[in-house]
């Protein structure tokens, strides 16, 4: 049988989205990895809230802050080209999700960087607001630099073990596959973690073939039972995930990002959440359709 050759994974355009804050300082460096390994041209984004007309002292105040963002913005910029990085960074208002979706698609990006800010930063930054639509829904890669995750290399990074945590459910077949061509073209070790496996065998046997069928169809080569791990009982899935990352060592978690919310995916409400605040290392989401 003819094998057929899995395209390689590239990261050309990496968007971050920055707060400038320390949280996000991990995200920028993860960035810079990628881009050295990848030769990649790096956008550095900011998102400020409109200014709306307000008569002075209190609408000189908010310039004075808007321009000092501008300045900080131009000096992060600065500083990566510095490192010899190909970069720009750029400030604009409005919404977090409509800004840098619009931003990712005007530069044609090919990787979303996000920093999280721990339990509760991370519910209200990615979940409480604006920007859990864009984690959510955008069609694009989102690695998520969680509060745990291990610190960015300093030189190129590619990840060597990569562990993919998903659903059975056929609509997931393509995150599998995607995972399955970054771990492929990183020469990455990779394992495949099901989170909702059916305890009665022939409801399991059923959902593994409606599986396999999917994954065929978005993955040329075969991914055998002997790579696929499932959950543990007496711990939640998000727990068991993190756990087996942390057992792996694994350096990436690649998930399905509807999975939430989308009862079509049978990924139980919350893990996602969980996993990128507890995750030992990033977490690359892949929106789920």
């Amino acid at each position: 049988m003819a094998t057929t050759t899995i395209p390689e994974v590239s990261f050309k355009e990496i968007l971050v989205a920055s707060d400038l804050s320390d949280a996000s300082a991990n995200a920028i460096g993860y960035a810079k990895a990628i881009a050295k390994q990848y030769g990649s041209h790096i956008i550095l984004a900011h998102v400020s809230d409109p200014i709306a007309p307000i008569a002075i002292p209190e609408g000189g105040w908010l310039q004075d802050a808007a321009n000092q963002i501008e300045e900080q913005m131009q000096a992060a910029g600065v500083a990566l080209r510095a490192e010899g990085l190909a970069a720009d960074a750029v400030n604009t208002y409005g919404s977090v999700r409509q800004e840098i979706a619009a931003l990712a698609d005007e530069n044609y990006t090919d990787l979303i960087v996000l920093g999280t800010h721990g339990r509760r930063g991370l519910k209200r930054v990615l979940f409480g607001s604006e920007a859990e639509g864009l984690l959510r829904r955008t069609s694009l890669p989102v690695l998520t630099v969680g509060p745990a995750a291990a610190p960015a290399p300093q030189g190129a990074w590619a990840p060597k073990n990569i562990l993919c945590a998903t659903s059975l459910h056929p609509r997931a077949a393509h995150v599998v596959a995607y995972a399955y061509r970054l771990a492929q073209s990183s020469q990455a070790a990779f394992e495949l973690l099901t989170v909702d496996e059916p305890n009665h065998p022939a409801d399991r046997d059923m959902t593994w073939h409606a599986f396999e069928e999917a994954l065929a169809e978005a993955l040329p080569e075969e991914l055998g039972r002997s790579q696929i791990r499932s959950l543990l009982s007496g711990k939640s899935p998000a727990e068991n995930i993190v756990d087996v990352a942390k057992a792996l060592k694994a350096d990436l978690i690649v998930m399905g990002a509807r999975t939430v919310h989308f009862a079509t995916t049978h990924m139980p409400a919350g893990v996602l959440g969980k996993v990128l605040s507890d995750a030992p290392c990033p977490v690359l989401t892949i929106g789920v359709e």
